[in-house]
């Protein structure tokens, strides 16, 4: 017999400075002291004022500044696709792909069960076995599916920890930091879009990874390594393979992501990704 108990609190706010213009803000913890949603607060209402009056722009292909909300939405997407289950029942693009570069090598991924300060803490799975530090991706190389007791049977390998009620999941994926700050990663863009947040993350081949994702709330076109004016009515189609490959920047700094869009609890930061095409919705 064993129990285990976790807390979390989430606040996630958006706020509106004209009806073009709003900005999302979010605060997510383990604990109270770690909770802030005055700063998410001050987050949304900056960002929604920074978007009032939105100008035109050119759909094409651009560097895209992913913001830790718009990361925490890619990365689950890995996480869900390392399912030993989803591999198997030919749900993932991460077929046929362990020990195989799939990624930027300063991209490293892990899932770990308990973590001081996540907001999805398990000392065991749904079948009591203990959970663990699972490196998913590891400087680039896919190293680990995720698996319960059936599925690393089948895989003749031991189970990781991830038993769900039916398919293997991730508990807490986590990137580990990159090297820029993120003003670095602003003034190294030529011709770019900055993206805060976004909705309706949808896979069009879930196989191959091609997905699409809308942008909302405060987007921002940036040019000749600064931010020009904010934009509104892109949708970013591609494939998730091709963007982890063509990552140029991750932050040092972090932060924790759930909500309704991410419902995996993501530790990320910030995303610099080059030659991503982006369409006008």
């Amino acid at each position: 017999n064993a129990e285990s108990c976790r807390t979390k609190i989430l606040f996630n706010m958006r706020a509106f400075a004209d009806t073009n213009a709003s900005g999302q803000g979010l605060s997510c913890a383990g604990t109270l002291k770690d909770f802030n949603p005055e700063d998410a607060a001050l987050t949304a209402a900056n960002l929604a004022k920074d978007a009032i009056t939105p100008r035109a722009w050119a759909d094409g292909v651009y560097e895209i500044l992913l913001g830790p909300a718009v990361a925490a939405d890619i990365v689950q997407l890995i996480g869900m696709a390392a399912s030993a289950f989803h591999v198997d029942s030919g749900l993932s693009f991460l077929i046929n792909k362990l020990g195989k570069k799939v990624a930027n090598e300063e991209f490293t991924l892990h899932d770990i069960g308990a973590v001081e300060g996540c907001l999805g803490n398990r000392t065991f799975d749904d079948e009591g076995t203990p959970t663990k530090d699972t490196a998913i991706l590891q400087k680039g190389i896919m190293n680990r599916f995720l698996h319960n007791s059936t599925t690393s049977k089948k895989w003749k390998t031991q189970s990781t920890g991830n038993a769900g009620l039916i398919v293997p999941q991730p508990w807490n994926l986590i990137v580990e930091p990159g090297s820029h700050k993120f003003d670095e990663l602003i003034q190294s863009i030529d011709k770019g879009i900055y993206i805060t947040s976004n909705w309706y993350t949808r896979f069009q081949n879930y196989r191959s990874g091609d997905f699409s994702t809308v942008p909302r709330d405060a987007t921002f076109l940036i040019e000749n390594g600064k931010i020009k004016h904010p934009i509104m009515g892109a949708r970013l189609s591609d494939n998730i393979l091709r963007m982890l490959n063509s990552i140029c920047g991750l932050t040092k700094d972090r932060k924790w992501i759930e909500w309704w869009e991410v419902s995996i609890p993501t530790l990320t930061p910030s995303m610099l990704i080059k030659n991503v095409p982006v369409t006008k919705a």
